[in-house]
């Protein structure tokens, strides 16, 4: 069965609202817990587990995801690039963003979908359909 882009749709967005939040809220990770914030080394010695290898843990998904999203920005044109930041790491509505761009929303949203597509065959939830292969071959 082939999923539609409607299907994927909410899905990107919610990665784009992650991303958004993870870029605008990046936690930094801790330089080193062996001491106090007095100079004085804490007892108990070292975590087998270091701080920042706990943060590379907890944020692993948020960056991965935010990684691939960086990347394929590269790819949007700069409309593109500006609808997915005023939307989804400004959280602007969509009547300031058509504003920003000096057009309609009707315009704004095509525009929209337009990078959520590129953007869901690089987070690889959507693939060309084998007859997209095969008419690419011919």
């Amino acid at each position: 069965m082939t999923t539609t882009f409607d299907e994927i749709r909410p899905i990107v967005e919610g990665r784009l609202y992650e991303w958004g939040r993870f870029m605008n809220e990046l936690p930094a990770p801790a330089v080193s817990s062996a001491y106090r914030a007095d100079g004085v080394v804490r007892e108990g010695g070292y975590r087998s587990t270091s701080q920042q290898e706990a943060w590379v843990s907890r944020h692993f998904d948020a960056m991965r995801v935010a990684s691939v999203i960086e990347q394929a920005r590269e790819r949007l044109s700069p409309e593109q690039r500006l609808v997915i930041d005023l939307r989804y790491r400004e959280r602007r509505t969509w009547e300031d963003i058509a504003q920003a761009i000096h057009t309609e929303r009707r315009t704004a949203y095509r525009i929209r979908d337009e990078a959520l597509l590129i953007l869901a065959y690089e987070l690889n939830l959507l693939r060309p359909s084998d007859d997209d292969v095969e008419n690419k071959r011919h």
